[in-house]
């Protein structure tokens, strides 16, 4: 089986989008996509385009899977993206992150960036590891609005 095709314990589309009618009903006016890797979804761009209307859509997201997909998320109604990003060096990023997707993840946010999601929020987990970083991405958004 593929990264891409649903597993056992997932919800089908049909039953997510039922969930989000029925919380919608008693006034949830947001729904954030997250965790583990929402866009492992093949079917994530659907379930956004059946949200309903009065719900308000974000994704967090590592970023790999956004080029290719942004524009199409962003048609299907997504309105912003927050995307994982714990480091500004790509050897601290890969050494946090125990993956080599340094590129994968700033082409993502380039690509949304260009799909119309800005401003694009980054997120970082601060601990032992990344607190050294912390003043750097501050500066980095400071300096890249957007």
């Amino acid at each position: 089986r593929g990264p891409m095709d649903p597993q056992d314990d997932e919800m089908s589309a049909d039953d997510v989008v039922r969930f989000l009618e029925v919380v919608s009903e008693f006034g949830v006016r947001k729904v954030k996509f997250t965790g583990g890797e929402p866009m492992l979804r093949g079917d994530l761009e659907e379930i956004i385009e059946r949200t309903p209307d009065s719900m308000e859509v974000s994704l967090t997201t590592n970023g790999t899977f956004l080029p290719g997909r942004a524009e199409d998320l962003r048609e299907a109604g997504l309105e912003r993206v927050n995307v994982s990003q714990d480091a500004l060096d790509p050897e601290a990023f890969a050494e946090i992150t125990q993956s080599g997707a340094y590129e994968k993840v700033i082409e993502g946010v380039e690509a949304a960036l260009e799909a119309g999601l800005d401003p694009v929020k980054l997120n970082m987990v601060v601990f032992e590891h990344t607190a050294g970083y912390v003043e750097g991405m501050v500066d980095h958004v400071a300096e890249n609005p957007g």
